[in-house]
């Protein structure tokens, strides 16, 4: 599966990047709502007045990516407010999009999403980690899919045993 895609070219570079992640896929009329509730929501976000240039994208059912344009900085208030529309999706829909703790598996035949003592038992199926902390689009489409011995997601399995090659 190839995920170099999943932050367009369209996107300025210095494009900065959230990543929001669910074990559950969503159905398509999940998705299309939560594309259709962030679309009213981008229209008016703005920070400390000035309208912020942003948007999200769901490249698979269980990855959210939001991305704010160059331009107007986003300011605590205005990441508290996306936050917040974050949290209702997540009333609306049952789901958690806000869990730091989980990791996105990138595999041939799709994504796992889970957090890593679920993973233990798929290491040697998958092709890499997503790079879920970029905080650019230049920085996701340098480096899309991060290595097992990367630090933090061998932070990420801690104290949980790992197969002998990584």
């Amino acid at each position: 599966m190839d995920c170099s895609k999943w932050v367009p070219n369209s996107w300025d570079p210095e494009s900065r990047l959230w990543f929001y992640t669910t074990e559950q896929p969503l159905t398509e009329g999940q998705q299309d709502q939560v594309l259709n509730e962030g679309k009213r929501f981008f229209q008016e976000w703005a920070a400390h007045g000035q309208p912020l240039s942003a948007t999200w994208i769901m490249p698979c059912p269980q990855l959210l990516v939001m991305a704010v344009f160059p331009g107007v900085e986003p300011t605590g208030c205005s990441l508290d407010k996306a936050s917040t529309l974050i949290g209702c999706l997540e009333k609306e829909l049952g789901l958690d999009f806000r869990n730091r703790k989980r990791l996105v598996m990138i595999r041939e035949a799709g994504v796992l999403v889970a957090e890593p003592a679920f993973l233990i038992p798929y290491l040697d199926s998958g092709l890499g980690w997503l790079n879920q902390y970029a905080k650019t689009a230049k920085e996701f489409r340098d480096n899309p899919l991060l290595a097992m011995h990367t630090p933090w997601i061998k932070r990420m399995f801690g104290a949980h045993s790992l197969h002998q090659n990584t």
